[in-house]
């Protein structure tokens, strides 16, 4: 009786370890780090030859630990696509007697230390021109990889454009070059935006310039009363500023993430509170030259945007 007893318990045992091996395979990690591409952005214009680089924000996340991730830039002149299945294509659709050159990178980084998750923010990627050969502007593709510490890949692609930089003669009075504004309309909160735009003065150089959310009762109403509002403490949110130089380019990025109690004045978590209702905003900007000149963002460049609650 007690040897039945024994050889009921080890079947037993045998069993449960089988039926934890199998809970073990069936927990075995096979997805790739979740990806959360903030910029670039769908559509968006990169603009060839910029030396202050892509704008790249990206977040991911996976569970198992992220190994590394990567960036590929390839021509769509052809109008092929990508699936969550496909690795980029390699360049295309570019004859030998084009006087420019299909632009094409490859770069990777790996993660330092354990992480599960990981915010990039980085401006190492350049659109530039070498050797006298010029970069061919038009439709590429833009995809970002990553890997976990199994071995698990996963990617997406977006679709941008690379575009010559404005070459007509320079205005002689102060002006904006945008270089980047949001190609969507409609924000939800904790949804991050971000502008890249440039303050540009020859005989006078360029001292400050701000970037804002004027509130949602300026919507529709006149380019004299969006100036009006154009200042720290009438307008709804600084969304960032440069002040207090003397340089004929000044170069802005401003970043604000819709529902924070503070907008970006003074630094992060400072500056005045904010009270987000869902409606209309208009991104706007102001710069200021040495000598005192103010000079403002078309209405033509300027943004308006949606926000919504989640």
């Amino acid at each position: 009786m007690r040897f039945l007893s024994c050889l009921l318990f080890a079947a037993m045992t045998v069993s449960s370890v089988a039926l934890l091996s199998c809970n073990k395979e069936k927990a075995k990690d096979t997805t790739g780090p979740d990806i959360t591409l903030h910029a670039p952005e769908e559509g968006e214009k990169l603009v060839i030859n910029n030396p202050n680089g892509v704008h790249l924000s990206v977040d991911f996340v996976d569970r198992g630990g992220l190994q590394s991730y990567s960036v590929d830039i390839h021509a769509a002149f052809d109008g092929h696509k990508h699936d969550a299945n496909v690795k980029g294509e390699e360049l295309t659709s570019v004859r030998a007697e084009d006087t420019e050159e299909a632009f094409s990178y490859k770069g990777s980084w790996n993660f330092e230390g354990k992480l599960t998750s990981a915010h990039v923010h980085q401006h190492e990627i350049k659109i530039l021109e070498k050797d006298g050969k010029k970069i061919k502007p038009g439709k590429y593709h833009f995809g970002i990889y990553a890997v976990d510490k199994n071995g698990n890949q996963s990617h997406i692609y977006r679709n941008i454009e690379l575009v010559k930089k404005d070459e007509h003669a320079h205005e002689t009075e102060a002006h904006f070059h945008v270089h980047r504004m949001p190609t969507k309309d409609v924000f939800e909160y904790t949804n991050l935006i971000t502008v890249i735009l440039e303050g540009h003065s020859e005989a006078d150089p360029v001292k400050s310039i701000r970037v804002m959310l004027l509130p949602p009762d300026l919507v529709g109403k006149s380019e004299a009363e969006w100036q009006a509002a154009a200042t720290p403490e009438k307008c709804f949110a600084v969304m960032g500023e440069v002040l207090d130089k003397n340089e004929k380019e000044l170069e802005l990025e401003a970043t604000i993430m819709l529902g924070e109690k503070c907008d970006n004045a003074g630094g992060e978590k400072k500056g005045k509170l904010l009270a987000w209702k869902p409606g209309k905003y208009i991104i706007y900007a102001v710069g200021e030259t040495v000598g005192g000149k103010k000079f403002y963002l078309p209405v033509s460049k300027a943004k308006v945007i949606e926000v919504k609650e989640k």
